[in-house]
């Protein structure tokens, strides 16, 4: 059963005592502009609505069923509080594979303020780097939720070398430096593009890069090339057809873009 001690022993805290971080600045975050759906749907919720949704959730995990608990995390972003974020970390530590990847998920569709530390945290460690689905998810909830980890930390994850990195990971990072529009990010995401999956000689030289060389430029070729278009055009403000055209834009224009 997983993660049924931790799920029944904060539903015990949140029941029947205010536990941490609650109180009267708990109950609400500031009205969202009129109009601004993604602002509402964020907007904390109260300590009630809290604790009644880790009751739901204690009562699933206490059922036993396991293909409940996935849907049963991702529900827990329809109630933005740091109780249910906390738990939403707890999750992120057990052992089976889609309950770990249904948290990030959930936190994925929660603000910075709320979401932001645990998934900083978690976007460093060392563990989940070795994990590339799961780090694939978390770097995703970090574009999602606008969680500043900081430029450099994702541009890392885009080298040039295709076998650096993991393709998921790739692409997670190249979605989340188009929505930071991170200018420094326009140069090697058209690196990646230019890189042509289906240029691998019939008959290679011994001078040629080898097979595996090729199979990591496809594999992650496959991965990130659907979201390159998107992620440039979030940063540029531009349309490409392909890489050769980005470059020349880019050679035109970088001054304009005022690169640091």
């Amino acid at each position: 059963m997983i993660a049924l001690g931790v799920a029944v022993s904060l539903l015990v805290a949140t029941v029947f005592g205010p536990g941490p971080g609650l109180g009267p600045a708990a109950e609400g975050a500031p009205a969202a502009p009129a109009g601004d759906a993604e602002s509402e749907k964020k907007k904390a919720a109260s300590d009630d609505a809290a604790r009644a949704a880790l009751e739901r959730f204690a009562a699933i995990v206490k059922s036993g069923d396991a293909g409940a608990l996935p849907v049963a995390i991702e529900g827990l972003s329809d109630t933005p509080h740091p109780l249910v974020v906390t738990e939403l970390a707890k999750q992120l530590a057990a052992k089976e594979t889609t309950t770990k990847l249904a948290a990030p998920k959930a936190l994925s569709k929660m603000d910075a303020t709320l979401a932001g530390p645990v998934l900083t945290k978690e976007f460093k460690s060392k563990k989940n780097q070795e994990n590339p689905r799961l780090y694939a998810a978390i770097v995703e909830a970090v574009g999602e939720s606008g969680t500043p980890v900081g430029a450099k930390a994702l541009l890392d994850l885009v080298p040039i070398d295709a076998s650096r990195e993991d393709p998921n990971v790739v692409k997670a990072a190249v979605v989340a430096l188009g929505k930071m529009k991170e200018k420094k990010a326009v140069e090697p995401l058209i690196k990646i593009w230019e890189v042509d999956p289906h240029a691998q000689p019939a008959s290679p030289s011994a001078n040629d890069p080898p097979a595996s060389y090729w199979k990591a430029v496809w594999e992650r070729w496959q991965a990130v090339e659907p979201v390159l278009k998107q992620s440039l055009f979030e940063i540029t403000g531009e349309r490409f057809e392909n890489g050769a055209q980005a470059r020349d834009w880019y050679k035109k224009n970088k001054s304009r873009l005022k690169i640091p």
